[in-house]
């Protein structure tokens, strides 16, 4: 915490844009874990607290980011179904939710479905994939259930421990639905590419 409020000390930023929801969530969590921090001090000349502060004032989400801007509509068709799968670091952290689906819904030929239980985590939920994999597993499972339901060409996350752990979902299963990230959807209809599937 310390070492990344003293590296955006000196910038003149907006915005310190993130791309993965867990990482955004910690974060936008820094003035917190400073105030504790400052509570168990007796240094008064202190700063931990105004630095960590003003960094993660700054710290926006990607799609938090770009909807503040008022995004270009994008112009490349992508013909394909995409199921959205809301990482617990956006919707229930950081309460990005309607973000994600306002750029996907952007893109031309995009159609963009929920999906059930859209509020259940996926199973990784940070380390816990690796400390409670039986869990993880069964939360994994229930949540691919719920994203297959919605017959999709792709899945999209914001989180690269939830693509993680969908990915390895699929490969289970001997499915080949691709997983990416919202913005590389958004990427490939702005510069006018294919998607490639399978």
């Amino acid at each position: 915490m310390h070492q990344n409020a003293a590296a955006f000390a000196d910038q003149q930023l907006d915005a310190i844009v993130v791309n993965v929801a867990g990482c955004g969530s910690m974060l936008k969590d820094y003035g917190h874990i400073a105030e504790e921090l400052q509570h168990n001090t007796t240094d008064p000349h202190n700063k931990t607290l105004s630095s960590a502060s003003d960094f993660a004032a700054k710290v926006m989400d990607i799609h938090e980011f770009l909807m503040k801007l008022g995004p270009v509509r994008p112009s490349g068709h992508i013909s394909a179904v995409v199921a959205i799968q809301d990482a617990c670091h956006l919707q229930h952290a950081q309460k990005i939710r309607q973000q994600p689906r306002d750029l996907l819904n952007m893109i031309p030929g995009i159609t963009l479905k929920n999906i059930a239980e859209a509020e259940l985590c996926c199973g990784a939920a940070g380390t816990y994939n690796l400390t409670q994999p039986d869990m993880a597993d069964r939360l994994g499972t229930r949540k691919l259930d719920c994203l297959l339901d919605a017959e999709p060409d792709v899945i999209v996350s914001g989180n690269a421990g939830c693509s993680l752990q969908l990915q390895a979902h699929l490969q289970q299963r001997g499915l080949t639905t691709c997983v990416l990230h919202p913005i590389e959807l958004l990427d490939l209809s702005y510069r006018n590419q294919p998607l490639v599937l399978g």
